[in-house]
Order: structure tokens, then sequence, then C-alpha cells
């Protein structure tokens, strides 16, 4: 393929050209980079038809432009070319003022040391633009004067021009050039889920040995809310070569398979704004969302701008993408780093300029030195040890998280865009004015109908002092979001990759997961899929499973066989105390001693019969006839044991017995009613049967009969 010099399209030589000659020079652009390897001669004719010219036109332009390197500029009229470069030439200013604008431009900090860097230049008879002949030498020209200077300069720039020589020109570190405005107004929840990292600014300590690390942590934050709906931290750990952990690609595909398997997305749709680097979504993670959701989550890169100076050509910066473009999140950022700086070990921050304080270094050798003092006397009192800082696990995680819920998401003193437009603003009432006790409309219409029309009125009459406007918090917006759609979990499963499973053996009803990244402490999961095409089928002992534990969404863990195909769910068991704690404080009698076994222990133990029930269902519907004849013949043995009748004939003179107490009992029951008395205890059935064995032979009976 034929390397081409693309036009700069900002470049005064391709905006002085008339417009049908850049088309005429994108169109053989386009032609030429479609150049093969082999078959050129066969390949100009068809291309010459084409674009209309014969043969030879197009044979002279190829070979011209390849032959020069693949300069552009060579397939215009060389006339054309000289009228603009004439045109650009005109457009210069005069020399003096461009000399001196370079010097300005060349100072980082002030013009002042622009100006004298001029005069040095003057004193050592250097060549300076419009003064070649030194007139008056060594004196300083007139009008030299600081104050005529600064006028020069400032009648030349301004501080836009001058900030894109001296920083860059990219709008996120040029504070004077243009930028976007947004507006969340119009959008929905999950609109606009914004992704990106963050270093938490202090130090705390990980594992038994309580090393000193970093926390890095990803964040989503939905945009119409403002509300950081998800995250996940983890501890900045140094690797056996001596390199240091950070968030990488697998990091990233567990944080997205995290927030969509809590979250889901929109119906409405969703575009997840990535980042370039650490917080980027991949191009395959991204076609998979796309195809599972049938184009209802897209993702979106945040624009890329590069740290180069306004000079086309000129040496250029590192690209980044613009911070600008997810000024909600970053501004969250701000305030996280800004509430937390009371907490111990802090590092400073070197992107604002701020610096450790003295004792963090201090702090830390002390904790170095301990730690090795404990581990070398007292290893197994090491967990006595208090220490100046906090652990990741039982203290800073738990403490990010009453933080993020109560603190920052809860927040309603804040300046939010749109929040007006959009109508995330309530009225409270107070029953107490000046108190500074408000309630919302709920519980207003709790109220007994006198007191509402009490309030109201003297709302109607005093609004300031009864009633207030309350900007409503982000948890508050984020709740009132209708039901978002779940991802289907073999879509998670594929996100995660297989490379991130953890081989497992079931053991005992029970799947155990270890990970000091996730928790300190190993996670057991039941061996019983609660969700899943297998839901309510046990994982049987000894058998082998891939499972997926995602960060901060533990409570239950994505199972998959060998061949990565998706099982279930299982749930995270959580121990249970076994007692009851209330059944100490009464003095109640004996037999009304209250249960002493905790509610949480029963409900376990129930739930564990169930299972051991659902685990044995099979074994004994099949041996069902079996154990009928157990139970048989136990009975059987009970009755030789006890006496009770087994033969056959046993079993006759049994029932004509009982036959005989039965009829005596109810005869005695009737005579019992009408005042009389008999004893049963010698009497004996008639002989005869027959109920007219008492009449004469030759007695005759009614017709009825």
């Amino acid at each position: 393929m034929l390397a081409l010099i693309t036009p700069d399209y900002s470049s005064p030589e391709w905006e002085l050209l008339p417009g049908i000659v850049r088309s005429e020079v994108r169109r053989w652009l386009a032609a030429f980079s479609q150049a093969p390897t082999q078959g050129v001669s066969e390949w100009l004719k068809k291309t010459a038809e084409t674009m209309g010219v014969s043969h030879a036109t197009a044979r002279r332009k190829f070979y011209e432009i390849r032959n020069n390197g693949g300069d552009w500029t060579i397939l215009v009229d060389a006339r054309r070319c000289e009228a603009a470069r004439a045109a650009v030439a005109s457009s210069r200013q005069p020399q003096f003022t461009t000399y001196l604008l370079t010097l300005a431009e060349q100072s980082q900090r002030n013009n002042a040391a622009a100006f004298r860097r001029l005069k040095k230049h003057w004193a050592a008879r250097e060549t300076i633009p419009g003064y070649e002949s030194f007139p008056g030498w060594p004196k300083v020209p007139a009008g030299w004067t600081p104050r005529n200077l600064s006028r020069i300069v400032a009648g030349e720039t301004n501080n836009a021009r001058m900030a894109s020589i001296k920083i860059g020109t990219s709008s996120k570190t040029n504070p004077f050039l243009p930028t976007v405005l947004t507006t969340r107004v119009g959008l929905w929840p999950g609109a606009v889920i914004q992704l990106d990292d963050v270093w938490h600014d202090n130090y705390v300590t990980l594992g038994a040995k309580r090393e000193l690390v970093r926390v890095l942590e990803l964040g989503a934050l939905d945009l119409f809310s403002a509300h950081r709906f998800h995250w996940a931290a983890k501890p900045r750990r140094k690797r056996e070569n001596g390199t240091w952990e950070t968030i990488n690609a697998a990091a990233m595909r567990q944080f997205l398979a995290g927030m969509f398997h809590g979250s889901g997305y929109s119906a409405q749709g969703t575009m997840l704004m990535s980042e370039h680097n650490t917080a980027k979504v991949s191009d395959d993670i991204a076609r998979a969302l796309y195809d599972a959701t049938r184009g209802l989550i897209r993702v979106d890169y945040q624009p890329i701008e590069g740290k180069q100076a306004a000079l086309s050509g000129y040496w250029a910066g590192s690209e980044g993408g613009n911070f600008r473009a997810k000024a909600c999140l970053e501004s969250t950022h701000n305030l996280i780093h800004n509430d937390l700086a009371f907490l111990p070990m802090q590092t400073g921050s070197p992107s604002s300029g701020l610096k450790a304080p003295v004792v963090t270094d201090r702090i830390a050798g002390y904790i170095a030195k301990v730690m090795r003092d404990v581990l070398a006397k007292a290893p197994q009192r090491a967990d006595q040890l208090r220490l100046p800082t906090l652990d990741f696990h039982s203290q800073f995680i738990p403490f990010l998280s009453d933080y993020y819920h109560f603190g920052l998401a809860s927040r309603t003193d804040h300046q939010l865009q749109g929040w007006e437009e959009l109508g995330h603003v309530i009225t409270e009432f107070t029953a107490i004015p000046g108190s500074e006790s408000y309630f919302g409309e709920e519980i207003f219409l709790g109220l007994p109908e006198v007191s509402q029309l009490a309030i109201r009125e003297a709302a109607r009459q005093n609004p300031a002092l009864w009633t207030r406007r309350r900007k409503l918090s982000p948890l508050e917006v984020w709740t009132r979001r209708p039901s978002f759609n779940p991802i289907p979990p073999i879509v998670l499963c594929d996100i995660l990759g297989g490379d991130l499973a953890r081989e497992v053996t079931a053991a005992r009803g029970y799947l155990e997961f270890s990970d000091q990244e996730i928790s300190e402490c190993p996670l057991i999961y039941q061996s019983r899929y609660c969700a899943g095409p297998l839901q309510g089928r046990e994982i049987p002992h000894g058998e082998k499973v891939k499972m997926f534990v995602l960060p901060f969404t533990d409570a239950t863990a994505l199972v998959v066989d060998a061949k990565d195909r998706y099982l279930g769910e299982v749930a995270l068991v959580k121990r249970v105390l076994s007692i009851n704690p209330q059944a100490f404080q009464t003095e109640a009698p004996y037999e009304q001693r209250p249960e002493i076994r905790s509610s949480a222990l029963q409900q376990a133990a129930g739930e564990k019969h169930s299972r051991i029930a659902d685990i044995l269902e099979p074994v004994r519907i099949r041996h069902r006839e079996e154990v009928q004849e157990a139970r048989d013949l136990r009975e059987h043995n009970r009755k030789v044991i006890s006496g009770a009748p087994i033969t056959p004939e046993e079993i006759h003179s049994a029932r004509v017995a009982a036959g005989h107490k039965g009829t005596r009992t109810a005869a005695a029951t009737r005579l019992q009613a009408h005042g009389k008395a008999q004893n049963w205890d010698d009497w004996q059935a008639p002989a005869s049967a027959s109920a007219f064995d008492h009449l004469a032979e030759d007695e005759e009976l009614p017709d009825a009969l």
C-alpha cells in the first residue's frame, strides 16, 4: 500500500486552495491509498476510468506522488501552491513583534524575564529583527521600556494564544480555550454511566504482616442522578519482581461484571463513558454488551487531546482523555479527597501540589520497626498491636462503605447542574418553626387531617417559617429510578473470561473460595444453586466447578463447568449466632423460659435439614420398597412380643370378641339413658340370631312384613 502524507486541513496551504482543487486532491488520495503491490498497470487503467482522466495522466500522478514520498502537494498545480505560499507570507506580523512574542512565549512564568533577555541580546550585539544596524548602540532603543513592550505583547496576542504555546492546545490544560457545556437535563437514570479510577491519598495496612499500601479504586457514576452507585477498591501491592500492581484489564472486567450483575441497564439505553487506559472497556466487551442487549448498551470513549503546542508538526506531547468529558465524576473524586483528608497517613497530592505531612514518613518507619520486632519476638501476638493507621479489610473498606452511602450519596448541600429543571427539589414541612426538624410529603399526608389543614394554612401565611425547599440527594434520585433490565448471566461469564475463574471442589455441602484482595477470610458458599438453569440442585461432594466471585458483590457467585458452560449461582453462607442473648434478660418461671437457641440458628438448621432431605430424596424414592419391608418387619415383631393377634384364627377371634364387647357397650348405654342398669359381665348373646324366634308357629304376621 502506498504511504501518503495527508493534508493538514487547518493549514493555510490547504485552506487557500479552491474548493474544486481540494475535492480533486481528496479523490486522488483516496484512489492512491488503495494501490496494490502487484498489478499496478491494470489497477491504474481502472483508476483512470473512475477518475475520468486518461491512463497517462493517472500514471503520471501516481508515480509523481510515489517518488516524492507521498506528498499531496505534488497533485496541485505549482502555480496554485505558490499563490498560497505568497498569501501566507503576506499575512505575517512585523519582524520585531514576532521576535518579541517568541521570547515571551518561551518564558514560562512572566514577560519581564523575556524583556530582560531582549536587552541582554542587544548588549551582546546579537541580531534582532528590525534592529540589524544596532542604532544608538549600546543605548537601549527608545520604546523598549517594560510598559511599552507589555503593550506590544498584549496588542498582538492574548492569554489563550500565549498559553497554547506555553502549555498546549488541549482545553483540559489550557484554561483560556473554549469548552463544551453539557447538561443532564433530558437524560434518564442510567442514560450515561461514567467510569474512572481514583487513588486514595492515604496509606493503609494489609494482611498479617501489616504491609503499608495505597488503595486504588474504580467507580461508576450515573450522570442523571450524580450517584456513584458502584465502586470497587483494591490494595496496591508490590510484586516479587519489584513492580507495583495497578488496576489492569482483569480488574476492569470484574468491575463491569459486578456493576451489571448488581444494577443491570436502563430499558431506554445506557452509554458507558470509558477511559482509554486504566478504566477502559475493551472492544470485545463493548461488542458483547451491544449484541447481548440489542444495542441498548453503547460504549463511548472520552475525547483524546494531545498536550502539544499550537504549532503544526512541532514536538507533540503525550495524549490522553479530556477529564472535562466526565467532569461530574472528576468533581466527585475531588470531593472524596477533601472529605477523607483527615484520615491518618496522608500521602499528599502531587497533581495539586499538596505535599504529604512530615509525620507520614515517621509513622511508616515506626510501623515497619514494630512489625519487624513483633514478628521476630512474639509473632503470635501480632494481632494485638495497635497501629496509627487503618486496616484495609476490617477498617478502611467498612469506613468507605458508610461514607459513600451516608455521606457522599446522601448529601443535599450540593450545586449539581440541572437539579431545578429536572424537578429534583421537594418541599418539606415543620410542626415546630425554628426547630430545623422537617418532614417530607409522605409523612405530612400521614398526619391527622386537622393537623394538615393547620400546617397548610400557617405555611400559606408564612411559607419561610413553616416550609423549606430542599434538593434531593443523589441517592434519593437514584432510588426513584424504574427497574433496570438484568444482564444475562452467561454474558457476565463471557465478560469475566475463563482466566478469572477459580476451580473449587465441593466438600460437605459447601464451596470455599479464598482471595486476599476480595476478603481477608475465606468465603464459603452453599454447594446448592440458588439461581440459574440448575436452581435447587446440589453440587455433589467431590465435584469440581469453576467460580467467579465479584469484589464487593460477593453475596452470590457465578458457577460454570470445566467447559465454561453456565450452571447457576450459589449463595454466600453467613455464620449465625447460636444463642439468643435476650434469653438471659428475663425472670420468667422455668416452665415459661424463653428459647435459648437463636432464631437464626433454628432457621439455618431448618435449611440444613431441607438440603439433606433434597439430597436424600432420590435415594429414598429408589429404596422405598425396602423401607416399607423394614417397617412391616418391625411391626410384626412388636405384635409378637405384645401378644397381639397375628394368625388368621387369632385375628378372627379378636374381631368376634370386639363385636361382643361393642354390643354390650351399646346396650348398657341405652339402659343407662332410661334409668336401668344391667350387669353385663355374665351376659351372653342369644343362641339364635333370628329376631322372630319368640313368635308362635301359628301366629300371623302383619301384611307389612
